[in-house]
């Protein structure tokens, strides 16, 4: 049964949790929970999204993230993918590192990303690592209250929904985290309304699932199939060209620019494309680096037009099921 498609929008705020797999260590060292923060910030310069809170546990990640242009499966993709490859380089080892699929709860931030914040934070003593906040250094906690050990975290927000709307006010955020959460809300941040991917009102859910609809049918108009087309027309060549077995460079570079556009549009994963064409995925990966690098014109252009065509014909739809 195929995934269903992750809801995106711009301001879109999730609660993302990455897990250990098999509930195996993900940090063995301060030096990896280093990595990871590192790569959290070089993902936020990349991609121009917001993190606003986030706590590193021994087998599990915590992340409160706002996303804009680039949606959240690029930005989770790029962060694990890079920590695996620092983690089993370090300890020669090979395979995942990482639970499946990521978890992400769709937010409803006006009136729940305060308490998601606070939930965030208040992982290690629900955890029993520390019996103070204070003693815990691997989280956002310290950067609310003024000590900015990660300057990148955006604390702004939060403090200005606080007493007197004073965005200096960190009493304000320490008395706010020490109001009790029921078991209840600790809960919801986990696994959303009712066990959905989501958390929020009744009109938020009524719009998230509007917006579902559109992206699913939104998701059958821009296919691989089509991906394949546009390119092949653009190298001058038969789509069915590039399931021969011979091994050319020629076809191996359409091959990975199509792989690229496809996971650019997040239309399908870059281990679907290496199946459909019968190639190694890792190879097909570092070609990908390589166009990135290059910043291929022809292809960007390409790739620009399918997203274009893309989210046109999602308007189409949104405006033709809006009452």
């Amino acid at each position: 049964m195929p995934r269903k498609p992750r809801i995106h929008y711009s301001g879109a705020v999730y609660h993302v949790m990455l897990r250990g797999n098999a509930g195996q260590a993900i940090f063995f060292t301060d030096s990896d929970r280093f990595k990871f923060c590192e790569l959290l910030e070089e993902g936020i310069q990349n991609y121009k999204h917001i993190i606003h809170a986030f706590c590193l546990m021994g087998n599990h990640v915590h992340i409160a993230i706002q996303v804009f242009e680039e949606p959240l499966s690029k930005i989770i993709h790029n962060l694990s993918f890079r920590y695996t490859q620092w983690i089993n380089k370090k300890l020669q080892r090979t395979g995942h590192l990482f639970q499946g699929r990521y978890k992400a709860i769709l937010v409803e931030q006006d009136k729940y990303l305060l308490s998601l914040i606070r939930y965030i934070h208040l992982n290690p003593i629900r955890a029993c690592l520390v019996d103070s906040l204070n003693k815990y250094k691997w989280s956002s906690h310290h950067d609310y209250l003024g000590k900015t050990c990660f300057p990148w975290v955006q604390t702004k927000w939060f403090l200005s929904q606080l007493k007197n709307n004073d965005s200096s006010n960190k009493s304000a955020y320490q008395d706010y985290l020490n109001k009790k959460m029921t078991d209840n809300d600790q809960a919801e941040f986990d696994v959303g309304n009712n066990g959905s991917s989501y958390l929020g009102d009744d009109a938020f859910i009524i719009e998230t699932e509007g917006n579902k609809a559109v992206l699913i049918r939104n998701k059958t108009f821009i296919s691989l199939e089509d991906i394949i087309i546009s390119v092949s027309k653009e190298y001058h060549i038969e789509k069915n060209e590039l399931h021969l077995t011979i091994r050319s460079s020629f076809y191996m570079e359409i091959i990975s620019m199509i792989a690229w556009i496809a996971t650019e549009l997040d239309i399908t994963t870059l281990r679907k494309v290496a199946r459909y064409f019968s190639k190694d995925e890792t190879c097909l990966s570092r070609k990908i680096k390589r166009i990135r690098i290059q910043n291929n014109k022809k292809m960007l252009m390409i790739a620009s037009q399918l997203k274009s065509e893309c989210r046109l014909k999602a308007l189409t739809m949104k405006s033709e099921h809006t009452p």
